[in-house]
Parts: structure tokens; sequence; C-alpha cells
């Protein structure tokens, strides 16, 4: 009983390792084209392919697009004066990503800020998320008539 055990054993080791070998050749790698679309996707989240990108940088990226040019000012912002650029995260409630957006849409000013009205606040939120709330609760536009005072020695109102 056992040399019958072994002999059918003996003989389908062979069988299995001919099938696979076989099966190899024919349909080839079965790896291959999991490979290919993990370059695929590698490839376009980092066209240059020199570092693979966060997450979180695409994420960004993925919420919001920034205008090339900025739209029309809506009415009652004055534009910038002398090219004038102000550190707008001196704001409390301003951070990197928000001074873009604000850039992005011509906002480059505390002065501007300081002349935003809830018409303009509305418009603007429907460019920006949660951007109304945002304004009013952080009280951007005091904290803008004080920094502008500070900054440049006049009042505004």
């Amino acid at each position: 009983m056992f040399e019958l055990f072994s002999n059918v054993l003996l003989c389908l080791i062979p069988a299995f390792l001919l099938g696979v070998i076989l099966g190899w050749l024919i349909w080839g790698d079965p790896l291959r084209s999991a490979r290919k679309q993990i370059a695929a996707l590698k490839a376009s989240m980092n066209p240059s392919n020199d570092t693979i990108e966060t997450p979180t940088s695409v994420l960004a990226e993925e919420e919001e697009v920034f205008p090339q040019t900025p739209p029309n000012l809506p009415f009652g912002i004055p534009y910038p004066k002398f090219d004038r650029r102000d550190n707008l995260k001196a704001i409390d409630g301003i951070d990197d990503y928000t001074e873009q957006k604000l850039n992005a849409y011509g906002i480059f000013t505390f002065e501007q800020i300081a002349h935003f009205t809830p018409n303009n606040i509305l418009k603007l939120g429907t460019s920006f998320a949660d951007f109304p709330e945002r304004i009013e609760a952080g009280n951007w536009i005091e904290q803008s008539l004080k920094l502008h005072s500070k900054e440049y020695k006049e009042n505004l109102l």
C-alpha cells in the first residue's frame, strides 16, 4: 500500500511542476499586468518620477485649483496700492493655504480685507468652502484694520 501511494505521489509532483511551468510559458507572468498598473499609477502621481507625492498633497490639489488670473474683485474691495503685499498670515485664522487662496483671488492687503462687506463675504464664500463663517468668527475685518494702522500709520475709517 505504501509503495502504491509513493508511486502516485512521485507521478503527481512532476505533473504539477510541469503544469506550472507550461502555464507560466503559455500565459506569462500573472503579476506582469499588476506591475504595469502600479508603474502607471506611480507615473501619473508624479510625472517627473523623482519622488511620489504624499497623499495629502494629492488631495489638496484635487480639492481646488486656483485661477490662473484673478477674477474681478467684488464691488467695494480696492485693488492693492503700489503692488503692496501684506503678510495676511498675521491675521488669526489665515494660514499659508488660505493666504495663497486669497492671493489667487486678488486679495493681498489688510486694506482689502478691511473693506469686506457682508455682500463681499457672501460673494467670496461661493469660491471658498467655509469662508463666510471663518471671516466673521475670526474677526478678520477688525484684525486687518488694526494691522493696517499699525503697519502704515493710517486709519482706514
